[in-house]
């Protein structure tokens, strides 16, 4: 309930005690009675006798009145509601699009890749360094039997190898990617979890349209029919959780669907994380599994998403309840740029690379602006203890990092700081010797280490030196 305060956890032990509120106080109500309190400057004061709950709020409160909260998914009139199918779903005249797309185009197209290939070989960072931090152990992978990998040791080395192949060519790689491919039909029914399984479906996927140009006919369709076979299980998503693995596992069945030109594999994927959205979280974007559950959600399904808006498909990067998830993310993080500790206690970077991903993805330059601060932020926080190499570096593929940063709509998204301090784009969108913080009122003073300092005001950000 707006502008009121409520807890019932306050204990024996203190005569008077005082409680900051931002708002001017009309009422407390101490265990369902009316209550005098003093008022300072923010602060109210009130004699406790022992331990109660109570109520302060802005206005008048009778003490015979029950205050229930607001049912929180009660779908106001200002949020939208589930899209009508003719929006999201995959139109049958884009599939016919997909066979005359020249390959790759689920990450990349032709020219994207060149692009990648020079920022590579003219030694650019991140995207020199990355690159090749990456794939420094691929000719060790190329001369690994694959029968010593299990279904899910198998998942790094393809990508690994197929993003060497795409920017470095080489017979070996190709031979390599083809041999695990052509492998899928022997390790199909050995995924002890589906997640896995949607972990190797989105590898194959990418490494399948990487080479494809590069193999016979006859391989095609071999490599095609396993890839089918080896996603079709993902496509029962109602036997699956009702939680984040189903948005892990449709961007597996989605990715899937879009390298095989199968339209019912691309309707499912976007219908499950649609409803996801719609249905398993708050209209304000809240999530009912915590920020750092959908953080882990999107990343491991950014790949398929980032794809649909490239082929000018469903856009989720304009859906409002995605961009309201991402905003409460932001929000939530605790002032190290991590995942508040009540959740799953981490301090991976997985909140933090979602919402840079997509800041090169949205189309409104603050919020892009915004999220790659919190970005920046993490990586500032180098000199910190107790922070372990996670909270630095991602676990997730550096795919991620190359791919999704540059060959986005927002090709400005600015500094992107993946080597701690160096720029990634030539244009620069935060000043470097400014910090900017979020907040939802308008800042009369600002008083850094007891010392009045100037600030600048820009919507809800302030900045200062």
């Amino acid at each position: 309930m707006k502008n009121i305060l409520a807890s019932d956890s306050i204990s024996l032990g203190t005569e008077k005690i005082s409680i900051y509120v931002p708002f001017e106080v009309s009422s407390l109500i101490v265990n369902g009675v009316n209550t005098p309190f003093e008022s300072e400057s923010s602060l109210i004061k009130f004699d406790l006798k022992d331990s109660c709950s109570f109520i302060i709020s802005k206005d008048t409160l009778s003490e015979d009145v029950e205050y229930i909260e607001k049912n929180p998914l009660q779908i106001s009139e200002s949020y939208d509601s589930f899209p009508d199918d003719t929006i999201w779903q995959f139109n049958s005249s884009k599939i016919i699009e997909l066979e005359h797309l020249d390959h790759p185009y689920l990450l990349f197209n032709a020219t994207e890749l060149e692009n990648l290939k020079d920022k590579i070989h003219n030694s650019e960072d991140p995207w020199n360094y990355s690159y090749f931090s990456y794939v420094s152990d691929v000719d060790i992978l190329v001369n690994t039997d694959i029968n010593t990998w299990d279904e899910n040791q198998r998942v790094d080395p393809i990508r690994k190898i197929s993003l060497k192949f795409a920017i470095q060519g080489g017979q070996n790689y190709l031979e390599k990617i083809k041999e695990i491919l052509l492998d899928m039909g022997n390790i199909e029914n050995d995924y002890s979890m589906d997640l896995s399984r949607s972990y190797a479906v989105q590898a194959y996927a990418i490494a399948y349209d990487i080479i494809y140009k590069n193999i016979s006919t006859p391989e095609r369709v071999l490599i095609k029919d396993l890839l089918e076979s080896h996603a079709q299980p993902l496509s029962n998503i109602d036997l699956y959780p009702e939680n984040n693995h189903c948005v892990v596992n449709a961007g597996g069945l989605g990715l899937a669907g879009l390298i095989l030109k199968n339209k019912t594999f691309i309707d499912i994927a976007t219908e499950a994380i649609l409803t996801y959205l719609y249905e398993k979280n708050r209209p304000d974007g809240a999530s009912y599994e915590g920020q750092s559950y959908l953080a882990f959600a999107y990343l491991n399904s950014i790949e398929f998403l980032h794809a649909l808006n490239r082929l000018n498909a469903y856009n989720f990067f304009n859906n409002s309840r995605f961009l309201n998830s991402l905003d409460f993310m932001a929000h939530c993080l605790n002032p190290l740029a991590t995942t508040p500790l009540f959740e799953d206690a981490t301090t991976s970077g997985y909140a933090n690379e979602i919402l840079l991903i997509s800041a090169a993805q949205i189309s409104n330059q603050q919020r892009a602006k915004e999220y790659q601060w919190l970005w920046e932020h993490r990586k500032n926080n180098t000199d910190l203890l107790g922070l372990n190499k996670k909270y630095f570096e991602s676990s997730e593929p550096v795919v991620n990092l190359l791919i999704n940063y540059g060959n986005c709509p927002n090709e400005i998204t600015g500094i992107i700081n993946i080597d701690l301090h160096r720029s990634l784009i030539e244009e620069e969108l935060i000043e470097p010797e400014k910090i900017s913080i979020y907040v939802p009122f308008e800042v009369s003073s600002l008083i850094v280490n007891g010392v009045n300092t100037p600030f600048e005001s820009e919507s809800s950000l302030i900045k200062f030196d």
